[in-house]
């Protein structure tokens, strides 16, 4: 009965040990795909005044983390899609209704984070690009691919070996990056900058 005991005890210890087990930070290393979807928040700046909007967005995420001790370090590339379309009068002519409708979105981002069991805190900044369209009244106005950069933080919770789950606020603007300025203009000429505040979860695999 003693003996019986003793095993009972060690199959129990085992069994805690095993369940309390803490993933390992090198199992965030290598290739991760995944899908988003979370609260968009934009707004269209004119040189007369600003519209804004918030609305669900969604899309997909692909990326490479490369892990050394604690520290990790990668690159991120996602394509989303809003409904948040900054809608209003038109700052440079009250009396007309303006819109301002987005197309598919993809960022292209580098990440630095700090994983520890199984947590990743991360830093994550880089280009931005999308197409918009400026609609006064009925759809089919001036419309132009604005490019511009993105901004930041998040965290990856690992519920197994493979799967984890994330959350992450991110700003970006689309004002122009790396000498490409805004082609988006109002009919006075002025540029139209648009920018956007998101938080998104998210679930990845990793292969």
């Amino acid at each position: 009965m003693r003996k019986f005991g003793l095993a009972v005890a060690a199959s129990v210890g085992l069994c805690i040990t095993v369940s309390t087990a803490s993933a390992s930070p090198f199992e965030f290393a290598g290739f991760y795909a995944g899908a988003h979807a979370g609260y968009s928040d934009a707004s269209a700046d004119f040189s007369t005044g600003a519209l804004s909007d918030k609305g669900s967005m969604g899309g997909l995420q692909a990326g490479y983390n490369f892990v050394n001790g604690n520290l990790l370090w990668g690159i991120e590339a996602d394509i989303s899609l809003t409904g948040a379309d900054p809608k209003g009068a038109c700052p440079f002519n009250a009396g007309v209704t303006c819109e301002v409708q987005s197309g598919p979105m993809g960022t292209l981002r580098g990440r630095l984070g700090y994983a520890m069991d199984d947590w990743l805190i991360y830093v994550t900044g880089g280009a931005a690009a999308s197409r918009f369209e400026l609609n006064t009244v009925a759809p089919g106005g001036q419309d132009s691919g604005l490019h511009g950069w993105t901004i930041g933080i998040g965290a990856e919770y690992l519920l197994g070996d493979i799967v984890g789950v994330t959350l992450e606020y991110r700003y970006m603007d689309f004002g122009g990056f790396g000498g490409i300025e805004s082609e988006l203009r109002d009919p006075t000429g002025a540029d139209i900058d648009v920018d956007m505040h998101v938080i998104m979860g998210g679930i990845n695999f990793h292969f």
